[in-house]
């Protein structure tokens, strides 16, 4: 198979695959060359010695550091979704995805558009709705809750009795009742 037949196919197989983009508003893959090396895909980024590119019109990639880093959604949001991801860098790390924090000498990112992140009580927590949510085309973003020394991330969120808790799915409830927080699926 030619170098061209190649692209065009690894191009059907990305438009089979991203149900919300249309052919049409489907960018043109690019390929870029440097220090020897070439690289083909999507916001592709050449530093440091190093040539990468996402692999999906919605991933990213950045350089900070003296490293060039490069990521992709996952199947799910390539599916439901039409928003791309960012990379950030802090604390001499690069991290990409949405609505990525930085705090406490370290920084991350949600996987999906519906995820959170929050920092608190010295750390970073972030959390994504379970893949079978994103069958629906609209998944609702979740929140972050703190509270108790405790973070949680989901739908619904309770405290109390000195915990806190999210339900995993936007359908999901949480209740504080006889000493406890019961969330359901």
């Amino acid at each position: 198979m030619a170098t061209g037949d190649s692209v065009l196919t690894a191009l059907t197989i990305v438009i089979a695959v991203l149900a919300p983009i249309t052919a049409a508003q489907v960018p043109a893959q690019e390929c870029k060359s440097a220090y020897g090396k070439t690289a083909c895909g999507y916001s592709c980024v050449a530093a440091y010695g190093d040539v990468q590119c996402a692999q999906t019109p919605l991933g990213a990639c950045s350089d900070a550091y003296g490293k060039v880093v490069c990521a992709d959604p996952p199947r799910s949001v390539l599916q439901t979704s039409s928003e791309p991801m960012r990379c950030q860098s802090a604390y001499g790390k690069i991290a990409c995805g949405y609505q990525c924090v930085s705090a406490f000498g370290d920084i991350q990112c949600a996987q999906t558009p519906a995820g959170a992140c929050t920092s608190a009580f010295g750390k970073i927590v972030c959390a994504d709705p379970p893949r079978f949510v994103f069958r629906d085309q609209h998944v609702p973003q979740m929140q972050c809750k703190t509270a108790f020394g405790k973070i949680a991330c989901g739908y619904s969120c309770t405290s109390g009795f000195g915990d806190v808790q999210c339900a995993p799915t936007p359908s999901g409830v949480c209740t504080t009742a006889y000493g406890k927080v019961v969330c359901s699926q």
